[in-house]
C-alpha cells in the first residue's frame, strides 16, 4: 500500500483558446479566454476567444453608412476602403449632374447652361436635359440688311457739274452774224501745206488703250464671306485670296482689339485661319497681312467678324458697327500698303 495520493484536479475544458487553472483558495476551475491564441492570418477579421465555443473570426465592419460608396477591406493591410460610385446616385432629373461625395453621400448639382452671352436667357430642358439659349436682345447679332453700311455709288447724290443741264449761253445755236459766209480773206481757200489735212496715221494722237502705260496693280487681298455667326463649340475658318503676286507669299493673322490695335495670333501663318472649338472669348474681329518678297509689298485683307451664338459681346458692339460700315456682308474690298 502506498498511502495518500494527491492527484491534481483536471480543469481542462477542451477549449484551445482558454487558459485553464485551479483556484488554490477555493479549488474551483478557472477558464480565462486569451484572444492571442486565435489567429487566422486574415487582417480583415477580428479574432476573439469565446470561452464556450473557442476561437471566433468576425469579419471587420467597414460600413461607413454612406449609401453611394462601395465598402471593402484591403486583404493586405486590413484597412477599410470606401470607393465612391456615381452610378448609385440618380434623382431622375436630367438637368442635374449626379455625383457621390465619399463623406456626405449623393450630390445633385444643377447643370450649368450659362453660355456667357448677356443677350441670351439660359435654361435646361427638364425632359431632355439639353441647354436652351433664348435670345433676349432684339436685333443684336443679325447681319446688316442689304445695302446698309455700304458706301454710296460714285456720283449718286452729288450736285451737277457746273454748266450741266443749264440753258445754252447767249448766241449758241443762233443764225450766223452778219459777215459770215463772205469771201475768204487772204490765204483762206488755198491748198493745205504738206501734211496738213491728211488723215492721221493709225494710233497717232489717240489716247492709250485701257491699262496701257499704267503701273501694275500690285498685291491685292480679297475674301469671300467675312461675317460669321457660329454656335459655341463649333468650328469656323477665315480664308483670303491673293492676286497680283510675283514672289513667295507669307501670311500673318491678327486679332483686332476694341481700341483697333492688331494683336498677333501665334502660328496663324496660312491663307486660312481655323478656330476648331469656338468659345465666347473668340468673338470679335480678325485681319490677315500678306507679304510678297519680290514686290516688297504688304497688303491687308478685309476685316472678318465673328459672332459666337446668336448675340454680340457688349465690348465689341461699337467695333462691329464701325467694321460693318466698311466691309458689308460678303464684301471683297482690298486694302494695300507698300513698305517704305
Amino acid at each position: 500500500l502506498s498511502g495518500c495520493v494527491f492527484t491534481p484536479k483536471n480543469c481542462d475544458d477542451g477549449v484551445a483558446c482558454t487558459i485553464d487553472i485551479c483556484d488554490p483558495i477555493t479549488g474551483n476551475c478557472i477558464h480565462t479566454p486569451d484572444n492571442g491564441l486565435c489567429n487566422d492570418s486574415d487582417p480583415c477579421t477580428i479574432d476573439t476567444c469565446d470561452p464556450l465555443s473557442g476561437c471566433v473570426f468576425t469579419p471587420k465592419n467597414c460600413d461607413d453608412a454612406v449609401a453611394c460608396t462601395i465598402d471593402s477591406c484591403d486583404p493586405i493591410t486590413g484597412n477599410c476602403i470606401y470607393t465612391p460610385d456615381n452610378g448609385l446616385c440618380n434623382d431622375s432629373d436630367p438637368c442635374t449632374i449626379d455625383t457621390c461625395d465619399p463623406l456626405s453621400g449623393c450630390v445633385f448639382t444643377p447643370k450649368n447652361c450659362d453660355d456667357g452671352d448677356p443677350c441670351t436667357e439660359d435654361s435646361c430642358d427638364p425632359q431632355t436635359g439639353e441647354c436652351i439659349h433664348t435670345s433676349i436682345c432684339e436685333g443684336e447679332g443679325e447681319p446688316p440688311a442689304e445695302g446698309e453700311g455700304e458706301p454710296p455709288v460714285e456720283g449718286e447724290g452729288e450736285p451737277p457739274t457746273e454748266g450741266e443741264g443749264e440753258p445754252p449761253a447767249e448766241g449758241e445755236g443762233e443764225p450766223p452774224v452778219e459777215g459770215e459766209g463772205e469771201p475768204p480773206t487772204e490765204g483762206e481757200g488755198e491748198p493745205p501745206a504738206e501734211g496738213e489735212g491728211e488723215p492721221p496715221v493709225e494710233g497717232e494722237g489717240e489716247p492709250p488703250a485701257e491699262g496701257e502705260g499704267e503701273p501694275p496693280a500690285g498685291l491685292e487681298v480679297t475674301a469671300g464671306q467675312t461675317y460669321f455667326v457660329i454656335p459655341e463649340d463649333n468650328s469656323v475658318s477665315f480664308e483670303v485670296f491673293v492676286s497680283g503676286a510675283q514672289g513667295t507669299l507669307s501670311f500673318q493673322w491678327y486679332r483686332i482689339t476694341p481700341d483697333k490695335a492688331l494683336t498677333i495670333i501665334p502660328d496663324a501663318t496660312d491663307a486660312t485661319y481655323t478656330i476648331t472649338e469656338v468659345s465666347p472669348g473668340d468673338a470679335g474681329q480678325y485681319q490677315c497681312e500678306v507679304n510678297d518678297d519680290v514686290l516688297s509689298e504688304t497688303a491687308m485683307s478685309p476685316i472678318f467678324t465673328l459672332v459666337v451664338g446668336s448675340g454680340v459681346p457688349m465690348a465689341d458692339l461699337a467695333g462691329l458697327a464701325a467694321a460693318l460700315a466698311l466691309t458689308g456682308l460678303g464684301s471683297a474690298w482690298v486694302m494695300r500698303r507698300r513698305r517704305q
